[in-house]
């Protein structure tokens, strides 16, 4: 079994991938409203996580759901069944930032939302997860209040854990339609 940091690093989204002795930082509203995010047709297709040592491939992909976001299913390679998360861009000073939220099942408690810096450069995907540390002893009251503090802390390497920064490399491009299948490996 997997562990729930090692299932959600899968996500990246990626969403996010984290390493076993990282904790994303969790929150209860994302850094922007979804209605003013636009998608980055980057993204959307199929990128393929490479095995290091003691942890598990994995394949995510990003499907335009609308336009504002994405859906991402990500799956390990030993996984039964793929994990489900919503997905919208942020940019904060030229980074674009994702807002992550995996999708619950019906009744369950509405998961909270990670973030994930990245860019992509022709078929690799760099990404960081915005880890907890920095987060210690702070509490906000509105996606304002941490959009500006990830602002004001984006040179700070303690917003992201030390080494953590993975790259992902593109399998399968996809359409950017919505609904648009996309064809598996």
């Amino acid at each position: 079994m997997v562990s729930k940091n090692r299932t959600l690093r899968l996500t990246l989204v990626i969403c996010s991938m984290l390493c076993l002795c990282a904790c994303p930082y969790e929150s209860e509203f994302p850094l922007s409203k979804c209605s003013e995010a636009t998608i980055d047709k980057q993204l959307i297709g199929q990128w393929k996580l490479e095995a290091k040592e003691g942890e598990q491939a994995g394949v995510i992909m990003f499907h335009r759901f609308n336009d504002h976001e994405y859906l991402i299913t990500a799956k390990g390679e030993n996984e039964p069944t793929a994990m489900l998360m919503r997905a919208f861009g942020t940019i904060i000073d030229g980074q674009t930032f994702l807002n992550v939220q995996e999708i619950s099942k019906p009744g369950e408690k509405k998961c909270p939302w990670n973030f994930v810096n990245y860019s992509v450069s022709e078929d690799k995907l760099v990404y960081k997860v915005v880890e907890e540390d920095l987060f210690e002893k702070k509490s906000f009251t509105s996606p304002e209040a941490l959009y500006t503090f990830i602002k004001e802390n984006l040179n700070n390497k303690e917003l992201y854990d030390q080494g953590d920064e993975e790259t992902l490399h593109r399998i399968i491009p996809q359409s950017d339609s919505p609904g648009a299948e996309s064809k598996s490996p």
